[in-house]
Formats: structure tokens, C-alpha cells, sequence
């Protein structure tokens, strides 16, 4: 049934970015992304260095460093399987599949005569990288915490850590003048998609693993 239900998700999200990218490929902007950001970008106390802050974390080079440490550890402490999918997972996501989607939809970013400007990208808009890695790789380890701890205080902790960070994330993409909701969207969108196919892997391959002394967990 697990199974079944991850499949569905996985066909719901594929079929959804694919139409959000087909209206992104023809549309600049949405009149919804315009209204959105100019109303986050109205909340001006404090915010942009706070939102540059959480934007820069998953930025190329600390997003590759909390990914290797991540994986080393997992490897580390007995959970192959888990720093294989937590690492390969979001690079192939931000090294092929997102510049890919870029390059193919060819959405231009937000202009500075339709919305304030704050963090400067000469990349194409269209899905946002941030989002997707966000998705990914802190959805995975969402995903993972009950595998790799009993402790529910710290599921319950790490998880609402987790969706608050990638919260913010998305947040700070609109607020930036980085992307238009709609790329962030798009970002979360193909990021499931990347997310549940990893989950799938890992409870498929989790028994053979397991058998071999490789990792630990359930499914």
C-alpha cells in the first residue's frame, strides 16, 4: 500500500511540474507571483540580511559542504545506504537535472521595474535550484529521522527544525527578488519528485542492505 501511495505522489507531482513548466516556458511572471512578492517584499523591518542569511545556506558551496558532512556521517555510523541516496540525490539535482530544466523552460528573473532586487542571479528562473535542494536533501532527512533515532523528542524537534528551514527557504527566494513563486513551486515540485524516487530506492534497496550488514533502518 506504502508503495502504491508513493507511486501516486510521484505521478501527481511529475504531472503537476510538467504543467507548471509548460506555462512557465510561455509566461514570464503570473499576476499571482507579482501580488505575492510585492507583499512579502513590503515586510522590510530586518528581513533582508535575515532572509539573505537563510537564502546563502543553501547557496552552491555550503549546501555541498552540509551535504558531504552529512553523507560522511551517515556512512560513518553504519547507514550506507542512507549517505549514498543523501548525497548523490541532491547532486545530481543541482548539478543535471535543475541547469537542464533551466535552460529548456528559459524563464527570465524578476526585473527591478517590477519588484526590488535584493540578491542578483544572470541564471534562468525557472524551477528554483533552493527550492529543490531544500526539498530533497532536508526532505530526505525528514524522511530518514525516525530511522536513525528512537528518541521521538528529537524526531519531533529535527523535523520542525527541518519544515522550518525549508520555509524559509522558499520565503526567502520570493523575498529576494531571487524568483517568482511559481519558480519556487516548480523547485518543490521536482524536488519531490526526486524526493519520494530516493524514498522508494532506499525501501527497496534497504533489505539487501541490510542483509549485508550495510545499514539499519525500516521502511
Amino acid at each position: 500500500m506504502r508503495k502504491k501511495l508513493r507511486i501516486g505522489w510521484l505521478t501527481i507531482a511529475a504531472a503537476a511540474f510538467g504543467i507548471l513548466a509548460y506555462y512557465a516556458h510561455q509566461i514570464p511572471y503570473f499576476q499571482l507571483d507579482l501580488n505575492i512578492s510585492r507583499a512579502l517584499q513590503q515586510l522590510n523591518d530586518g528581513l533582508p540580511g535575515f532572509m539573505y542569511g537563510v537564502s546563502l545556506v543553501s547557496n552552491n558551496i555550503p549546501a555541498t559542504i552540509i551535504v558531504v558532512i552529512t553523507a560522511i556521517w551517515l556512512g560513518r555510523s553504519g547507514h550506507r545506504l542512507k549517505a549514498i541516496l543523501a548525497g548523490v540525490t541532491p547532486g545530481v539535482m543541482a548539478l543535471a537535472i535543475v541547469p537542464l530544466l533551466k535552460s529548456q523552460v528559459g524563464r527570465p528573473r524578476p526585473t527591478p521595474e517590477l519588484i526590488r532586487i535584493i540578491s542578483q542571479d544572470n541564471t534562468n528562473s525557472f524551477p528554483s535550484g533552493h527550492a529543490a535542494f531544500v526539498t530533497v536533501f532536508y526532505g530526505f532527512i525528514f524522511y530518514l529521522l525516525p530511522h536513525l533515532t528512537a528518541n521521538r523528542k528529537i524526531i519531533i524537534t529535527g523535523r520542525i527544525l527541518l519544515g522550518v528551514l525549508i520555509g524559509l527557504t522558499f520565503a526567502s527566494r520570493i523575498y529576494l527578488g531571487a524568483h517568482w513563486a511559481s519558480d519556487v513551486l516548480g523547485g518543490f515540485l521536482i524536488g519531490g519528485v526526486a524526493l519520494i524516487t530516493a524514498i522508494i530506492i532506499y525501501c527497496y534497496y534497504l533489505p539487501r542492505f541490510s542483509e549485508r550488514g550495510q545499514d539499519a533502518g525500516t521502511a
